[in-house]
């Protein structure tokens, strides 16, 4: 397809507006979609700019200035619109907090690329450049959206996110039907789409926590419920974790235990407004840690083991293998299957049956006959191939 400059951005900024671009955009089979958001002061998102694009229209949508986006969740439930974003993660979670549920079906560029030989998690500003040769300009990158007026600079960079999104797209989507591979993605999209990913459960927030790594299962059994109520809390209230308590704090409450209010006064990261207001609630969560019996065996979930000395050899051969297949696929070998899979897969953490069915077509069968002893490696004038190995 040939390339479409960027169009004059409209600036949607009442509920009259919305109700009318809604009813025009409601017929297309797709819509790009993108958001602006401001996040430093609270814990939810505050969406600040919905940006949304067609073959031919570009849309800015300011939330702040209209109260009722209903025609638009409309818009964002029609089974019938694919909704194009790229790297869509952090825009599902902001309307999955809005609606409650997440717009479906999607298509996320991000994914799709590496399947056309893009490198991994590419920037969309790469995507373009590389794909459409425009250069976009990134100087409203550290904008604060909640401003208003927002000035022209500002709409048509948040424009130019969707426009040419739209025509990524059209061009990977046309790409991948040719070469017979975007079924492939259909596992991927479903993964982005299951509503646990953008739930944040409060159990699981020690995970998000980098340092939690280096604790034995004494300090995570601290650590577990300590960050599970962190999450809680700056939830009800509506501010940062880390305006709570941050990281290293909760690291360091793990380690100490203090036992009454001095001693948590002591801990270093206590603000005296948090001893005063929750002092009490943090001191009986490590009291009834103390009350408990001790964890029987390590989380796995964030500590993994490492290979045995048998086991680097055999990752050693399926990171091979997999940059065989790869190279015959034109892929990135990482977009295959990464080192940190394979070494999951070899130790059982993870099975070939949990891969995309297209990773399970290209490599996953092979895997299992290298790992069962039915698959040999050897180089043949200096390229590698693969021979099953005779049973007799």
């Amino acid at each position: 397809m040939s390339k479409i400059e960027s169009p004059t951005p409209q600036l949607i900024d009442s509920h009259e507006q919305l109700k009318s671009i809604c009813t025009h955009l409601a017929p297309s089979s797709w819509l790009a979609l993108d958001t602006e958001f401001f996040r430093e002061q609270t814990y939810f998102p505050q969406l600040c700019l919905i940006q949304v694009a067609n073959e031919k229209e570009t849309f800015c949508i300011d939330p702040l200035a209209i109260k009722d986006l209903s025609p638009f969740y409309e818009i964002l439930r029609a089974q019938t619109i694919t909704k194009v974003m790229h790297a869509c993660r952090q825009d599902m979670e902001i309307f999955y907090l809005l609606l409650g549920h997440l717009p479906t079906p999607i298509f996320d560029t991000q994914v799709a690329a590496p399947l056309l030989g893009h490198p991994l998690q590419a920037g969309y500003a790469r995507l373009v450049e590389d794909i459409l040769g425009v250069h976009l300009k990134k100087n409203q990158t550290r904008s604060d959206w909640r401003k208003r007026p927002l000035s022209d600079q500002q709409i048509t960079y948040a424009a130019d996110d969707v426009h040419y999104l739209g025509q990524l797209y059209q061009i990977i989507k046309t790409a991948l039907t040719e070469k017979q591979r975007l079924h492939w993605l259909d596992d991927d999209f479903h993964m982005l789409c299951q509503t646990r990913l953008y739930e944040n459960n409060p159990d699981d927030a020690w995970l998000r926590i980098r340092a939690a790594k280096r604790l034995g299962r004494q300090q995570i059994a601290y650590l577990k419920p300590l960050a599970a109520w962190r999450e809680s809390i700056a939830r009800e209230r509506n501010i940062p974790r880390s305006w709570l308590i941050k990281d290293d704090t909760l690291i360091d409450l793990a380690y100490k235990k203090p036992a009454d209010i001095d001693a948590l006064g002591q801990t270093h990261g206590i603000k005296e407004q948090v001893l005063r207001r929750d002092g009490t609630a943090i001191l009986a969560i490590i009291e009834n840690v103390q009350k408990m019996p001790p964890p029987a065996k390590a989380d796995q979930r964030i500590r993994e083991r490492p290979l045995r000395p048998e086991e680097e050899s055999q990752l050693e051969l399926l990171m091979a293998l997999t940059h065989m297949r790869a190279t015959e696929n034109e892929l990135h070998p990482q977009t295959l299957l990464s080192r940190k899979d394979l070494a999951r897969i070899i130790k059982g953490e993870q099975s070939t049956a949990d891969l995309s069915a297209w990773k399970q077509d290209i490599i996953g069968h092979e895997i299992n006959d290298v790992l069962t002893a039915k698959l040999k490696l050897q180089l043949n004038d200096g390229q590698l191939q693969a021979f099953p190995i005779d049973e007799a």
